[in-house]
């Protein structure tokens, strides 16, 4: 790529990234402002999905002043199905800004840093990628940093379940879905979270073999959320395993980061 290329990449990345920041707190505004509006809309479920195993695809019809809008979401299994009619909060201004209203929580602070945060390092990373094409050297350099990104990646997996699990705020939760088939039972709980905010647990496969009670939906169980981010959360009995592997977690990142750490000096030494 030539370096008129590399440039027009750049100032691409650039607008994109400065595009995307501006966004995300804007959108926190408006999640501020409908939460103290409390504006509803009813919508009606034309459309549901499966798209994964604990996810669905939902798609919502609206009408405001006249004007029909269609809104699109996921949402755990077996929670919506066609025809149905559901309430959605609204941006008084914006008729297309709506959200569903139990699915409903404001971004916090931190949870928009984070965002920012992400978008900062594919921003950096497709940077280093396109300088890496504009001579050998660099592209080198961008050959051989994949072992160090994947370690990262590794370490930073890692450190989000370590959070939660040995740092989490210990909360009360109500089961909202629950399955059980000849291996696990899956699981998911809404809690109320210290800001006020109603947020889910992440799916919680559990083994029988490991069940010790119930998992009735409407039943209460503890959780766990990341006190900064309550999006991050566990049902408790979720971490059981997690403390479990905790030790075997910590050996397995070592060891994959030694040997990557290996194949990185080696493939510089023998292709170098």
């Amino acid at each position: 790529m030539s370096l008129g290329g590399i440039i027009i990449v750049w100032v691409l990345l650039a607008g994109l990234f400065a595009l995307l920041c501006a966004l995300v707190p804007r959108v926190r505004r408006d999640q501020l402002r409908i939460a103290a509006e409390m504006q509803t809309v009813s919508g009606t479920v034309t459309e549901v999905k499966q798209v994964r195993r604990q996810s669905q695809s939902v798609k919502i019809c609206y009408t405001i002043d006249g004007k029909d809008y269609t809104y699109r979401c996921y949402a755990r299994p077996d929670q919506y199905q066609a025809d149905q009619t559901v309430e959605l909060l609204r941006h008084p201004e914006k008729p297309k800004r709506v959200y569903l209203k139990d699915q409903f929580h404001v971004l916090t602070e931190n949870e928009v840093k984070l965002m920012i945060g992400g978008l900062g390092l594919i921003f950096l990373f497709g940077a280093f990628l396109a300088l890496g094409s504009l001579n050998e050297t660099m592209h080198e350099i961008a050959k051989f940093s994949k072992y160090p990104l994947i370690i990262l990646g590794a370490w930073g997996s890692y450190w989000i379940e370590y959070r939660i699990v040995r740092r989490g705020i210990h909360g009360t939760g109500t089961i909202v879905y629950s399955t059980r088939d000849h291996k696990n039972t899956n699981v998911i709980a809404r809690f109320e979270a210290a800001d006020g905010q109603t947020y889910e647990t992440r799916p919680m496969r559990l083994p029988i073999r490991h069940c010790t009670r119930e998992y009735n939906i409407g039943g209460q169980i503890g959780v766990l959320y990341a006190e900064k981010t309550p999006g991050d959360a566990v049902i408790e009995d979720d971490t059981l395993q997690l403390r479990k592997l905790h030790k075997t977690a910590v050996i397995l990142t070592i060891v994959v980061s030694l040997f990557l750490t290996a194949m990185w000096v080696l493939e510089k030494i023998l292709f170098k």
